[in-house]
């Protein structure tokens, strides 16, 4: 069964993952499957596709110097598994939150509840319509971004507590918009985060400096629960 994986940057993780199995003994599991990370998540807010009917036209530069459409045409695809909506990360790491604190929040400046649904819906709004666009002609599932990495310099200026808060809420929105949409989600298993939220500490990145992707091991568990989403189906 062919899959394909497409999105954001965050499809690195998956990528190395896949490049160790395709090594090991049961690479045959892992035939169908190609990764294609388009580029940096926050393009995604913007007018990074144009709807074309039977597939979705990549128009931003940086994303179609690598896909230049989905579904492509290299191939026919059982299920294409997109990165992008739930990156909760282009918001929380807002560095507003250093002085606006969401309602009930203490600490801070107020910010409604309005306030903080009119940025989250602005900041994830293309990226699941694109997600409805190809939807239309292929199976599709959403990859969960890595939840919040305690060592992100934005959990330590926005505070642990805002940064929850607003993962926590931007979640909840997208999960339930893609509800609507009958749209599965691959989600971030409890085995992959600590008591308090934030991912754990075996999962950073292999540059000490990023503390944002994840690495090949918390890939590696991604790419199981994509094997066993395509073969439910």
């Amino acid at each position: 069964m062919n899959c394909l994986l497409v999105g954001d940057s965050h499809l690195g993780s998956l990528r190395q993952a896949l490049n160790l199995a395709r090594k090991g003994a049961d690479a045959a599991r892992f035939e169908g499957i190609v990764v294609r990370a388009m580029g940096r998540g926050h393009l995604m807010r913007g007018t990074f596709f144009a709807d074309r009917g039977d597939h979705a036209e990549i128009i931003d530069a940086e994303f179609r110097a690598r896909v230049e459409r989905v579904p492509p045409l290299d191939r026919a695809y059982d299920w294409i598994g997109i990165s992008g909506p739930m990156n909760t990360a282009r918001v929380w790491r807002d560095t507003a939150f250093a002085e606006f604190k969401p309602y009930p929040l203490a600490g801070g400046v107020p910010v409604s509840v309005a306030t903080l649904r009119a940025a989250v819906e602005a900041d994830v709004r293309r990226s699941i319509e694109f997600v409805e666009v190809v939807a239309r002609n292929a199976r599709v599932f959403v990859i969960e971004a890595p939840w919040p990495f305690r060592a992100h310099r934005s959990v330590k200026a926005n505070g642990a507590e805002t940064v929850q808060f607003v993962h926590r809420w931007y979640r909840k929105h997208v999960l339930d918009e893609l509800a609507r949409l009958g749209i599965p989600v691959l989600e971030v298993g409890a085995d992959c985060v600590d008591a308090d939220g934030f991912m754990n500490e075996a999962f950073h990145h292999e540059k000490a400096t990023d503390r944002y992707h994840a690495n090949a091991g918390f890939g590696k568990i991604v790419l199981e629960r994509v094997l066993q989403r395509i073969a439910a189906a």
